[in-house]
């Protein structure tokens, strides 16, 4: 999976490590580890302006939060919209305080790559077409 920011000429933007939680986090940059609530994962192999994992999958429709371990240095731009063109999500930045402040007024523009999963049969699923198979097998018994 990759996932990268859009910079101001519209090129993949990715600086430092980047890691992947399935919950907000809202503790200071330094605390961010595979210790904390949610993590799913963390990558600073950068291709061609992309973080690269290799160890994450993502689900669709499903909430995901992606925290750069660093700072935009001065001179360089993570594009951002004053709209919510992602509903439900929130740019959030380092704030004065040392913690993770969390805007509602923009979001930063991104990019996610990867290979769809097409998923497995859930056992409750199995187990409802295996008791489907059997009643056909029944019926079609009883007529011969």
């Amino acid at each position: 999976m990759g996932f990268n920011f859009i910079n101001g000429e519209n090129g993949a933007y990715a600086r430092g490590g980047m890691f992947v939680l399935s919950q907000a986090y809202s503790g200071t940059p330094a605390s961010l580890s595979s210790s904390s609530a949610g993590y799913l994962g963390f990558t600073n192999t950068i291709s061609d302006g992309i973080w690269e994992f290799s160890n994450v999958t993502l689900n669709p429709g499903t909430q995901y939060f992606f925290y750069m371990d660093g700072i935009v240095p001065l001179g360089e731009v993570i594009k951002l919209v004053t709209t919510d063109v992602y509903a439900g999500g929130n740019i959030s930045t380092n704030s004065p305080s040392g913690s993770f402040t969390s805007y509602t007024f923009a979001d930063a523009l991104f990019v996610v790559t990867g290979n769809q999963v097409s998923g497995a049969p859930e056992p409750g699923t199995l187990a409802l077409m295996a008791g489907a198979a059997a009643i056909l097998a029944l019926s079609r018994r009883r007529r011969t």
